[in-house]
């Protein structure tokens, strides 16, 4: 009893274990028990519940037997061993430390092997000191450095000191596995006058080398930062066995099945959240999705630029998040960035703050503009940008590819030289923009209409975005459904928090500063989703479809009473092979086509069966009774779902409703969530039309709802569009009427090749770098994006405007070009 009212161990103290005290190697043996002895007593009667036992605590796992002998054989040679003096030198200390570690059980890590065999070795005059501190920050990554020591202590005081090692990493945890680990090494792999003859670099020297590898080498350099990411995973004291916490005499000892150095597969050490922390995946601004390269590395510097100025043309460029759309378009065209911050004047030692510095911008080491002078970075960049996109528009390319001064790799050493920054495609530019550009040619199957003001914008929120904590996904949703290009720019400011801007039709709506990403970008949308309510009507969709279902007998039933009256069939328009297709045919050898022996002639009487899936005879009045059915459901001017069941359907009759139903401006998508044998065939309406449709059906019409209208029409007006919509329909029933599918498809003229907008004699001309390709430039090039109308606009289907639910034909107007507001591209 006396044990337990102690809390010592003893034999009572751990239940079922015979070692008692005697397992424990470590100083506080007589507080903590035992190797497996309970804090306070058996049953757990003394109230507080001590820690559990672990590998640190006691100096060596006694896991196994073997680990039991071994533990008294390193009991044995401590006893064996004469004392040392306290006046002996250091290199006796070590090297009796050292003799004592080759021997010592493995812990795990290199961190608890150091430390528990010193402690263990019992040479109390010996003292680890450990010192950490802030290195340097490159980009948004903070290096840390860390220094081991051992000293000898002589009357609790330091006499001496011997360096072992300095480690370094992204946090003060990677840097102490990283110091650790080379003095474990260094201990056991050196003799002891290398040990003693060990000399630190220094904080200067080694903050330089990180920063000259983060510049010349970066992969070097992310190679480091993933070494330091995984010694961070390490543990530092991984248990390998603990006691439990039974209750009485009931309780049980219990381990946990840990292997050595590492943690409990069936749990994760750390949460998604902390290990994207230790990664610094949370401060990346680096692209999710893979930039495609539209050009060659090896390309020259004119073809790429020529590349740049048409992809400029296509987005829509304007003074808005002018960087990150350049970079991220150069990066497209295989385009080396680099931008070099110069002082205005060379700047007194320690006055660099106070002296303005201007951005200029290098592609392939070639120059290509700079801007003026400012005290802020950011600033500078955009000037210099802003430059760049008017050099580009005014000057002709030759001129700057010929005539620009090239990057040198000792100019970085010139002593007006700020900072030199490279943009890697791919990585993290302390920037990123996003915009709902892809999503509107997949969604809406156009290009986004610049003309169109903010103020007739329509809100939509879909059911399944509802109850999400970032409701940017309902306002890239809203822009979408009204063909306004959405813009998010997301930067990182140099107090490590971010900044999230979001602009509509190249108008800036809001700003907001967050430590976290998602933060700043769900507190700039709540900023300007709150504001659009109080004037813009809002549109709630639902996620279950709602509308009638057409079926294949329904179809044939239709068509069966039109030809019983009288009527011509419905037209069936083929898939027609593209001219290079034609021409591989035609010169194919006829050889292939010739049956090889008499044996092929033979017909299988099992074809002269007839099938249903092959009666072709059904599919004329299956046409027409999609025709009709599609133009009883537009008629309607409604907006509910128009779907076709597809079961027991053949893929003839398929690609047939497929045909009709794209003649009528209709997609068709053939997965839907809530049914597997139905296809939707869905109108490209936008926002502003639904609204106009509600109101003219009280408000809803299928799983469309008008929660908010706050700039209703006059009934004048919905009449007059509810008539717009039923003429344009007749247009398009007499378009399809008046169609030839066996016409042969008009050439269109090719529009994307700029060769037939450039004349003159070409004369050749080599870019800056002398290991580019030669490409002949004309002597005359028409400036950027030219006046010359082409017959049809890139990155658009068909001529004409976007009409309410149909195709674009001759007689929807002449083509309309989308003009930005500030630059001409």
């Amino acid at each position: 009893m006396w044990a337990e009212k102690r809390g010592g161990g003893g034999v009572r103290g751990a239940r079922g274990s015979s070692f008692g005290n005697r397992g424990a190697i470590s100083s506080n043996r007589g507080s903590r028990g035992g190797a497996f002895g309970r804090g306070r007593g058996r049953g757990d009667r003394g109230g507080k519940v001590s820690e559990p036992i672990t590998r640190t605590d006691i100096g060596v796992g006694l896991t196994s037997l073997h680990d039991v002998i071994k533990s008294a054989s390193c009991r044995k040679i401590i006893g064996n061993q004469e004392p040392i003096s306290p006046n002996s030198p250091m290199n006796l200390f070590i090297e009796r430390w050292k003799a004592f570690a080759l021997g010592f059980t493995d812990c795990g890590n290199a961190v608890s092997n150091i430390e528990c065999s010193l402690k263990a070795s019992k040479l109390s005059q010996l003292q680890l000191n450990f010192e950490c501190k802030f290195l340097a920050k490159c980009s948004i990554y903070s290096i840390f450095t860390g220094v081991l020591s051992v000293n000898k202590l002589l009357n609790n005081a330091v006499a001496e000191s011997t360096f072992l090692a300095r480690g370094m990493g992204l946090s003060k945890k990677s840097a102490k596995m990283d110091c650790y680990e080379k003095a474990y090494k260094l201990l056991f792999n050196s003799s002891i006058q290398e040990i003693m003859n060990q000399e630190d670099c220094g904080e200067e020297f080694l903050t330089q080398e990180v920063t000259i590898l983060y510049k010349d080498n970066p992969k070097g350099f992310m190679d480091l930062l993933k070494k330091s990411n995984a010694l961070a995973d390490i543990e530092a004291a991984p248990p390998s066995a603990t006691t439990g916490k039974g209750r009485g005499s009931g309780g049980s000892k219990r381990t946990s099945n840990v292997r050595p150095g590492g943690t409990d597969p069936k749990r994760g050490r750390f949460t998604d959240h902390l290990t994207d922390i230790l990664e610094n995946k949370h401060l990346s601004l680096a692209p999710q999705k893979k930039v495609g390269i539209l050009m060659h590395p090896n390309d020259s510097l004119y073809d790429k630029l020529e590349k740049l100025k048409e992809l400029l043309k296509e987005e829509g460029i304007t003074k808005l998040h002018i960087v990150p759309k350049i970079d991220q378009i150069a990066h497209k065209t295989a385009i080396h960035i680099k931008n070099v911050y110069r002082f205005q004047d060379v700047p007194i030692l320690g006055f660099e703050s106070r002296m303005p510095v201007y951005c200029e911008i290098y592609f392939d080491d070639v120059f290509m503009a700079d801007g003026a002078a400012d005290f802020k970075r950011n600033t500078a960049m955009q000037l210099a940008y802003t430059n760049l996109s008017n050099r580009l528009y005014s000057q002709p390319l030759e001129a700057i590819v010929n005539t620009a001064r090239l990057w040198e790799p000792y100019m970085v050493s010139e002593p007006d030289i700020c900072n030199v920054v490279t943009k890697w495609q791919g990585e993290d530019n302390n920037s990123l923009l996003t915009s709902n550009l892809a999503n509107m040619k997949q969604m809406m199957q156009s290009m986004p209409d610049v003309n169109l003001p903010i103020d007739c914008m329509v809100l939509t929120e879909h059911e399944s975005d509802k109850d999400i904590q970032n409701v940017f996904k309902a306002l890239e949703l809203s822009a979408t459904r009204n063909l306004m290009l959405l813009e998010c720019e997301i930067v990182r400011n140099p107090d490590m928090k971010f900044t999230c801007s979001l602009s509509l039709q190249g108008r800036l709506l809001s700003s907001r500063t967050h430590f976290t990403k998602n933060g700043a970008k769900r507190s700039c949308s709540e900023a300007v989703m709150n504001e659009m309510k109080k004037k813009h009507d809002y549109i709630f969709v639902t996620s279950k479809f709602i509308g009638h279902t057409i079926t294949r007998e329904e179809l044939e039933l239709l068509g069966a009473k039109k030809k019983a009256l009288g009527e011509p069939p419905g037209k069936i328009f083929h898939k027609r092979n593209t001219e290079e297709q034609n021409d591989i045919i035609a010169s194919a050898d006829d050889s292939i086509f010739l049956k090889r022996n008499d044996s092929d002639l033979l017909i299988d009487p099992s074809a002269n069966v007839k099938r249903d899936n092959v009666d072709r005879a059904d599919i004329p009045p299956v046409a027409k009774g999609t025709d009709i059915a599609l133009d009883s459901c537009q008629n309607e001017i409604s907006l509910e779902d128009l779907m076709v069941n597809v079961n027991n359907m053949p893929k003839s009759q398929r690609d047939m409703v497929t045909s009709c139903a794209s003649k009528m401006g209709l997609r068709v998508i053939t997965k839907l969530k809530n049914t597997h044998d139905s296809s939707l065939l869905r109108r490209t309406v936008t926002a502003q039309d639904m609204s106009k449709i509600l109101q003219l059906n009280g408000g809803e019409s299928g799983r469309y709802k008008l929660v908010s209208c706050k700039n209703p029409l006059l009934k004048d007006d919905l009449e007059k569009f509810k008539e717009e919509c039923l003429e344009h329909h007749r247009k398009l029933v007499e378009a399809r009427n008046n169609d030839d599918p066996d016409a042969e498809p008009p050439v269109e003229k090719k529009t994307l090749d700029p060769s037939h907008l450039v004349k003159g004699d070409a004369i050749k001309s080599t870019c800056a770098k002398p290991d580019q390709a030669v490409k002949p430039i004309p002597k005359t090039v028409p400036p950027l994006f030219s006046t010359v109308r082409p017959l049809i606009p890139p990155m658009m289907r068909r001529q004409g405007p976007r009409p309410l639910m149909g195709p674009r034909y001759p007689f929807d107007g002449p083509p309309r070009m989308a003009r930005p507001r500030f630059f001409p591209f």
